[in-house]
């Protein structure tokens, strides 16, 4: 798992709280979340489950796959119940103890930026683009903490 040693931090079972923007994709407000990291295919890729509860119904449930790339940086393939589904992976990279990825779709860009608290909790923040990446507009933040170890 040498390639994926950025994402070890994050292996595990997260609980977390999180605030949502109002977009064209709805009203903003509160929403809790959970999520699973874990490692698969031998170490050579890592798996991260999400799903998140607003006004006490189902949100937002997302699958993700991170994978190395020759180039020694990561890509992330994203698939959720909005149906933003990957016409191609993410590129991204560790920064520092960051994981910082952009996705591009013909609906715009979106930026994750993981990034870790400590050894048992991070944040991650969702920015949005129409605009090719000139201007960036909030669309989530998270803050999540660890309630087990990746088994």
């Amino acid at each position: 798992m040498d390639a994926l040693a950025p994402l070890g931090p994050f292996l595990g079972t997260w609980e977390g709280e999180e605030e949502i923007m109002p977009s064209k994709w709805g009203p903003g407000g509160p929403a809790h979340a959970q999520a699973v990291w874990r490692a698969d295919l031998g170490g050579k890729a890592v798996i991260h489950e999400y799903r998140a509860v607003r006004d006490g119904a189902p949100w937002l449930q997302a699958h993700a796959l991170f994978t190395p790339q020759a180039n020694g940086g990561l890509a992330l393939h994203w698939f959720d119940s909005l149906g933003f589904v990957p016409e191609q992976a993410a590129l991204g990279s560790a920064e520092g103890a960051q994981l910082l990825f952009v996705r591009r779709s013909p609906r715009g860009m979106s930026r994750h930026v993981w990034a870790p608290l400590g050894a048992d909790a991070y944040t991650l923040a969702l920015d949005t683009s129409f605009d090719a990446g000139a201007s960036w507009t909030p669309i989530m933040r998270g803050r999540y903490t660890r309630t087990a170890a990746e088994d």
